[in-house]
């Protein structure tokens, strides 16, 4: 139904308000969405906008799924912004937040697993799952369980495996820590 709903608003050239709580499908059809919790609009942009920069631990979690850590902003001496999480230092994009106290959320796809000796954040797998095209895991780590999704189904990683974990920045976004 999707396409069928995207294919008639490029058809006709012309706006449609198309309300939903499923998200891939608002994510699918939309040039613009806005988020709405309690009554109030929450944020509003593009469907890559909200999924790449949520403004809050909600609408990270409401447009797919993330993992969450406390970790810390700071700026850069070039002017750019890292986050410091349990001793990992990681190139950030400036979103304007103030140093200080941050939420991390993380993307599931986002986190690469490897061998420990890599940088990255040390883990052990608590949970490995064999779906057909992807694995899912559950890692734990210094800064908590995280979700993982990882495409390697051939050489998959046992549980009770010990691993390095290490982040693409694409999944990665910093959300205020009062960000509810």
């Amino acid at each position: 139904m999707r396409e069928e709903i995207r294919d008639l608003q490029r058809q006709l050239g012309l706006t449609a308000v198309y309300v939903t709580h499923d998200q891939s499908e608002a994510m699918a059809v939309s040039d613009h969405i806005i988020v709405m919790n309690q009554a109030r609009i929450a944020q509003q942009g593009s469907p890559a906008d909200l999924y790449r920069a949520p403004a809050s631990r909600f609408i990270a979690n409401f447009i797919g799924e993330a993992n969450f850590a406390a970790a810390r902003r700071r700026r850069g001496a070039d002017g750019g912004a890292a986050v410091e999480l349990v001793g990992l230092t990681i190139a950030m994009s400036d979103r304007n937040l103030r140093d200080g106290p941050v939420l991390l959320a993380i993307r599931p796809e986002s986190i690469r697993i490897s061998a420990p000796g890599a940088l990255g954040l040390a883990g052990r797998v608590t949970r490995a799952l064999f779906l057909g095209d992807h694995m899912e895991y559950n890692i734990e780590t210094a800064v908590g369980s995280l979700f993982v999704l990882g495409s390697d189904v051939d050489r998959p990683w046992p549980v009770g495996a010990e691993v390095q974990i290490s982040f693409r920045q694409s999944g990665l976004a910093v959300i205020p820590s009062d960000g509810s």
